[in-house]
């Protein structure tokens, strides 16, 4: 049995026509729950429902490719923020509506340069944290 979720169709107010993926709803919590600790972790936050371009997330789909998964792993529990780049110069280029990161999954990367398998070019990617060598650090009070 195919997977599938509860889409409804619908318009901006700007004309545009959307699908709405009804994340929140729990045959669909019971879908997005995870295949690794990661993905895991990200379906343990509270779920939204998300707005898509009309035909472009597809559920067969989306299931079987991991980019496409993460991505709506991301945009159902993300945070909206400023766009990313790619997504405030290639408007309605990706599947979805917004641009929104779960900060810590994924490197920060948006759900639209997740889809794509961008992840590593989106602008929202958080810089890696230097680790320190605690044997090397001096005390500068102790010279």
């Amino acid at each position: 049995m195919a997977k599938k979720f509860p889409i409804l169709q619908a318009t901006t107010p700007e004309g545009v026509a959307i699908d709405i993926i009804e994340c929140s709803k729990p045959r669909v919590k019971r879908i997005l729950k995870g295949n690794n600790a990661v993905q895991k972790l990200l379906a343990s936050l509270p779920a939204k429902d998300i707005q898509a371009y009309r035909g472009r997330v597809k559920p067969k789909k989306t299931c079987k490719r991991p980019s496409y998964y993460n991505a709506v792993l991301i945009q159902s529990r993300g945070t909206l923020g400023q766009p990313c780049d790619w997504c405030a110069s290639k408007p309605n280029n990706g599947p979805f509506l917004d641009c929104r990161s779960a900060s810590g999954f994924f490197g920060g990367s948006c759900a639209n340069c997740k889809w794509r398998d961008r992840a590593s070019k989106c602008s929202h990617v958080e810089p890696k944290k230097a680790k320190v060598d605690e044997t090397s650090a001096v005390d500068k009070d102790k010279e």
